[in-house]
């Protein structure tokens, strides 16, 4: 008779646990080694012992730098729309001039047609400004984040791109000059902005063409004509078509064409402002604050010649490039 080595009671197969205890499990309240390791002074090498972390995957070569983020622009809005219809009725059209005919607002000007003018002119971009910030919306602000990157090197390509920007129309105009024999001419938009400078105070034509007018044209001819519809055409044909619109729009209200002479200062500040939004991530901050920078220098030395008596000064020097609607 073989003597079996007795076993722990084992529960009846089909009795239940008493109310409120759990169902017995085979095996359970047993010793099992993996709750309850060794000391580590009698653990045998590699028993209960998890694997080190490895170390992430690190390619060979020079590490890449982060990229530069650009801005995911939507499609166009209705409010791009009210922008535009507002820029062309009032600017093209001249539907600005109707403040004119408020009653009591054109005795204020005492027959000073410059005056009111530049009041006209202040209003419009006032108006299509206001527009064109609510079609924005949080763009504009999320948009001055571009100097997190690379942030030196674009503080110091702002001076550093409008005095690259006059000795390339310097060169323009010598070759141009030396090739055709003709004498360097100034725009008829120039001319009206110098008349405009002698007859108006500083600060008032500089609060039209300094932060409202590079507003207005940057939304349009940056961020909507390249950062939006560089959904459908390449961004760099887009920055060189919007160049040449950019020069042309500054000759409309004078009825002339643009010349070589004439034209250059502002097709070479529109290919520089385009290529500035672009590799700045189509930040149309940077670009705004580029051609504020580019119309408040223009501005400042033309008053300050003007001021100590200059002789008009021919359009291949330093303030040529300033950028302006008449």
């Amino acid at each position: 008779m073989s003597s079996q080595p007795p076993q722990g009671p084992q529960p009846p197969q089909d009795s239940q646990p008493p109310y409120g205890q759990p169902q017995y499990q085979p095996g359970q309240g047993q010793y099992q080694p993996q709750q309850y390791p060794a000391h580590p002074q009698f653990q045998q090498p590699g028993q209960f012992q998890q694997p080190p972390p490895q170390a992430p995957h690190q390619p060979h070569g020079k590490p890449k730098r982060f990229p530069h983020p650009v801005a995911q622009l939507g499609g166009f809005t209705w409010w791009d729309l009210v922008a535009a219809i507002a820029y062309y009725l009032l600017l093209f059209i001249g539907l600005g001039a109707l403040i004119l005919f408020i009653p009591g607002v054109a005795p204020l000007f005492n027959g000073n047609e410059a005056l009111a003018n530049v009041v006209v002119l202040l209003f419009t971009y006032a108006v299509v400004a206001v527009l064109a910030m609510i079609a924005l919306g949080n763009e504009l602000w999320k948009s001055f984040k571009t100097f997190r990157w690379y942030p030196w090197a674009k503080y110091l390509c702002i001076p550093g791109l409008w005095l690259g920007t006059v000795l390339v129309n310097i060169m323009i105009q010598l070759l141009w000059t030396a090739i055709s024999g003709d004498t360097p001419t100034q725009s008829q938009n120039q001319q009206i902005a110098e008349g405009l400078a002698t007859a108006v105070p500083w600060w008032l034509i500089g609060l039209a063409i300094v932060p409202l007018g590079p507003l207005v044209e940057e939304f349009f001819f940056r961020h909507l004509m390249i950062g939006k519809l560089s959904r459908w055409v390449n961004q760099w044909v887009l920055m060189v078509v919007s160049s040449v619109l950019f020069m042309f729009l500054h000759f409309v209200d004078a009825g002339e064409m643009p010349t070589v002479s004439t034209g250059a200062p502002y097709l070479v500040m529109g290919l520089v402002f385009g290529t500035a939004y672009i590799l700045s991530g189509k930040s149309i901050a940077y670009s705004w604050i580029l051609h504020m920078f580019n119309n408040g220098v223009a501005l400042a030395l033309m008053y300050t010649l003007q001021s100590n008596g200059a002789p008009d000064v021919p359009p291949s020097t330093l303030w040529m490039g300033w950028l302006m609607h008449a």
